[in-house]
């Protein structure tokens, strides 16, 4: 029965993977928007069936990016009207993630231990915040500690964070799932910061389609780490 479950699963994420690359190909903005969100959230139901290990905070992040992109189904997406409610479910989402890796860390005894690492992501991660809100809010004449700039920042820090808080974990664990989290968390970290240029200097097509290769190659990995039993090519991680 698993197996026939995992097959299924892999079809229709396979099917749907290939939908999302085309549609982002050939510029179909809401065949790639309806391809993300059903993607997604087929990821949070596959998770919550297949996963031997199951935690509501990792299937909870699944579903809030899923709940992202219902506006560009549904509506003609304004980034300036939609960025509230997107930024919102996203920190909410990458708060899920935290708080799924706090839970299988002792963080005073990570302190301890790797103090010095701490120091040092915790400088990097904060000048890439201030110069993605000096690109962010570059002209946009928005006010410090408006709803919208606390907004931004928090998203911000929530993905550098997430990034941060990930290689810690797997140097505390030193294994093949906190392995995958952690490149995983580097996908959706990379793709977050090539967003900024996309959105707010310059709206190529290159820059999309290299935003889109890094999402979805972050969930290919998400697919590994939830089927990390099953898969072969994993063992020698491990």
């Amino acid at each position: 029965m698993k197996s026939k479950t995992l097959v299924f699963f892999r079809t229709c994420l396979i099917l749907i993977g290939i939908c999302y690359l085309l549609s982002v190909y050939r510029s179909w903005a809401y065949i790639e928007s309806i391809s993300k969100a059903t993607g997604i959230l087929v990821f949070a139901l596959f998770y919550f069936i297949h996963s031997k290990r199951k935690h509501v905070f990792f299937g909870s992040g699944l579903v809030c990016f899923a709940l992202t992109e219902l506006p560009k189904v549904y509506f003609k997406f304004d980034y300036n009207v939609f960025s509230i409610y997107t930024n919102t479910l996203s920190i909410l989402g990458y708060l899920f993630f935290i708080s799924y890796l706090f839970s299988h860390l002792n963080f005073k005894s990570l302190v301890r231990k790797y103090w010095l690492h701490v120091l040092f992501l915790v400088f990097i991660s904060s000048y890439i915040v201030i110069n993605l809100n000096s690109i962010i809010f570059s002209g946009r004449g928005i006010p410090l500690f408006s709803s919208i700039y606390i907004i931004e920042t928090l998203y911000n820090i929530c993905i550098l964070g997430l990034m941060s808080l990930s290689f810690l974990n797997f140097l505390h664990h030193d294994d093949k799932r906190s392995f995958l989290i952690f490149i995983i968390s580097i996908f959706f970290c990379l793709a977050e910061i090539i967003q900024v240029p996309f959105l707010f200097l310059a709206n190529k097509n290159s820059l999309h389609i290299a935003y889109s290769l890094l999402n979805f190659s972050g969930y290919y990995f998400v697919y590994l780490y939830i089927t990390t039993r099953y898969n072969k090519q994993l063992k020698v991680l491990h």
